[in-house]
């Protein structure tokens, strides 16, 4: 009980520094003040008091970001040219998109998290943890499932076939689950590159966005 409360207090600061941000990003205040909005110094990194969140013994643990470094460079780049791909077809690619977007962001919060507190104690707490991140995810198949006349089906089919690869934060650290992890994520790209295949079969002659889509 006392995890799920320090979750709950957790989000509600995470959705705190959000809208935060969003506020001063509107505003165009600089980079430093936004920082120090966030409790981070100007050059971004973490704040050197570490947060009472999750942790076992009531503190947390301080761990270099090196992780949420690289999946930054994830969303500014490939995501960021996925969602632009994705608003030049339009529709229900464009709406899907908008989804994917939101996993990324989800997981994320999970990633960052991670970072400032060690492990759950309660499987309970891991559940809870990820749930925004899988409400985002089934989201991200009913598009699929309620579009299978769609033209741009196969599109869909893409994106939700592979989407799955981020439970990977769900999975235990042994390398017998490592070795399944990679298995499954394996299997996962191989059925997602099936449909996008598809996809620049059917528009390579007809509209080449669809092709750099896939």
């Amino acid at each position: 009980m006392a995890e799920l409360q320090s979750l709950q207090a957790l989000i509600k600061r995470l959705e705190t520094a959000t809208t935060r941000l969003e506020e001063l990003a509107t505003s165009g205040t600089s980079a430093v003040a936004v920082a120090s909005s966030l409790g981070r110094d100007s050059s971004g990194n973490q704040p050197t008091e570490p947060s009472n969140i999750l942790s076992g013994n009531g503190t947390a643990t301080e761990t270099k970001s090196v992780s949420l470094d690289a999946y930054d460079e994830l969303i500014e780049g490939p995501l960021n040219n996925f969602i632009e791909l994705s608003k030049s077809i339009g529709g229900v690619v464009q709406d899907q998109s908008h989804s994917v977007e939101g996993i990324f962001k989800a997981q994320r919060d999970f990633i960052f998290i991670s970072t400032q507190s060690t492990k759950p104690k309660t499987p309970e707490t891991l559940v809870e943890l990820f749930r925004p991140t899988q409400q985002a995810l089934e989201k991200v198949c009913a598009y699929t499932e309620n579009n299978r006349i769609s033209p741009f089906y196969n599109h869909l089919i893409t994106v939700s076939e592979g989407i799955g690869v981020l439970r990977w934060v769900t999975f235990e650290e042994t390398a017998e689950m490592e070795e399944k992890l990679l298995s499954q994520v394996k299997g996962l790209i191989e059925s997602s590159q099936y449909y996008a295949h598809r996809v620049i079969k059917e528009f390579k002659d007809k509209d080449r966005s669809h092709a750099d889509w896939a």
